[in-house]
């Protein structure tokens, strides 16, 4: 309880009590982080059928609460990471630069640049999406991308080595400090990456796989460009990842029922 408590306490803006923070407390956390996912899937289907089905608010309205919607839940954390990751790529610096940029607590003009473009790209196809004769399916689907994601990154997390000796990444891979704690981590992000599968195939057997291939070959290419580009993966790079697996997973929704139409 108190790795999930850390989860939400560190991933989302919803008020939880306090736990101290150390590595035996933390050591979980990666294995609840998909629940945070859940949750916000819960609310984004909530205020899906709140606005446009018991408020008959207008489509761009809800497209517009959806968009921001994960945003205030997880109070912008991993928009952070994507936004520190994006000016580092774009610096062409070379490691060593590209770990400082990523330090920096400042913000350079590829953030904003593509920040706004990262934006602009979820408002149109959830607008889309809600447009859609099957919207609900699609929601639905978009919804399990909320665990899926989260999934993927505590993965990677467990999984990839670090970029640094401190930092989040580097905080997290402390508290999975024997191979008994790292073995019952990947079991538990197997059981949410099954039940994120199945749930997928079951509401479309058609777009489902496509969602899950589409985000298991980022997958690949996230480690890719994390060893490449920094040595390893950050929190940083883990917010980059998790952004971008969500707005793939969002524009196969809409490009698959498109198509099928």
């Amino acid at each position: 309880m108190k790795s999930v408590i850390i989860a939400f306490s560190t991933y989302s803006k919803i008020p939880m009590p306090w736990v101290e923070w150390d590595e035996t407390s933390m050591k979980y956390s990666m294995a609840a982080l998909p629940l945070v996912g859940a949750v916000i899937g819960f609310f984004y289907m909530l205020i899906f059928y709140a606005s446009k089905c018991w408020l008959g608010l207008s489509d761009i309205f809800t497209a517009t609460v959806l968009t921001v919607l994960p945003l205030i839940i997880t109070g912008g954390i991993h928009l952070d990471g994507y936004m520190d990751t994006v000016d580092a790529l774009c610096s062409y610096s070379d490691r060593e630069g590209k770990l400082r940029i990523l330090k920096d607590p400042h913000i350079g003009a590829f953030a904003v640049i593509y920040t706004a473009v990262y934006i602009m790209l979820h408002w149109g196809f959830t607008y889309q999406l809600i447009l859609e004769p099957d919207s609900r399916d699609g929601l639905y689907l978009f919804a399990i991308c909320f665990v899926l994601s989260r999934t993927l990154s505590g993965l990677a997390m467990v999984t990839f080595k670090s970029a640094k000796k401190e930092g989040m990444a580097a905080g997290i891979k402390a508290g999975i400090n024997t191979k008994k704690i790292k073995t019952v981590n990947i079991s538990i992000m197997m059981v949410w990456l099954a039940l994120s599968v199945i749930s997928l195939c079951i509401i479309n057997p058609v777009t489902g796989p496509v969602i899950i291939l589409a985000c298991g070959l980022f997958f690949l290419i996230y480690r890719h460009v994390a060893y490449r580009n920094f040595g390893g993966i950050t929190g940083d790079l883990a917010g980059w990842f998790l952004q971008l697996c969500e707005l793939i997973g969002l524009i196969a929704i809409v490009l698959i029922q498109a198509g099928v139409k």
